[in-house]
């Protein structure tokens, strides 16, 4: 009977990311989502999301370097900063709970720990979002909101800006999308049956 309640949804959107010349990178292009949630309640789903990135997956190393031989006018001791940008796929993973016209969200946003939160609006054909993940000491957290309409069943446009508080970062986008529910994918799991924790 579980099984038989279960819906899934699969959301296929893209943004198109406005060229910027900032401090970083200069980068343009589209940013694309396959994403899968799976309702067990009306209320709760689990959110699976592969995100192809024109920025790449960004890794910072800091390392702290003691040299017995310093350099004409360096300190013997110094700290150096590596920035690695690989063209890698990024990974969601979230838990979701809905109360009424808000939505709750948490766990791994494009490869990081974070929250966010929807609200839903005119029987859910507006949607507010809103996300913060990439938390560190050396840049503010990554700060992404966007609102979204369904201008016909099953199809959307949104807009939204992106890294608001990182000003060497700081995108504005537009999009498309459609979303969809599944069956063939509810049949796979109650074939293949769900892990229980």
């Amino acid at each position: 009977k579980r099984i038989d309640q279960i819906q899934t949804w699969v959301n296929l959107r893209s943004e198109f990311k406005f060229a910027l010349e900032n401090t970083e990178r200069v980068y343009n292009g589209v940013k694309n989502y396959l994403q899968v949630r799976i309702h067990p309640k009306i209320d709760k789903y689990y959110l699976i999301e592969l995100v192809d990135d024109p920025r790449g997956f960004r890794k910072t190393t800091t390392t702290d370097i003691e040299s017995t031989s310093p350099e004409n006018g360096r300190d013997p001791i110094y700290r150096e900063r590596t920035t690695e940008t690989t063209n890698d796929l990024k990974f969601s993973l979230q838990m979701a709970k809905r109360y009424n016209w808000l939505t709750l969200r948490f766990g791994l946003i494009e490869n990081t720990g974070g929250v966010g939160a929807n609200v839903h609006l005119f029987e859910d054909k507006v949607e507010c979002k809103l996300d913060i993940f990439e938390f560190g000491l050396i840049r503010n957290p990554r700060v992404k909101s966007f609102v979204s309409f369904e201008i016909l069943p099953h199809i959307y446009v949104h807009t939204g800006v992106d890294d608001m508080f990182n000003r060497a970062t700081f995108d504005f986008f537009l999009g498309a999308g459609i979303f969809f529910n599944d069956e063939d994918l509810k049949t796979i799991i109650s074939t293949t049956g769900i892990p229980s924790p």
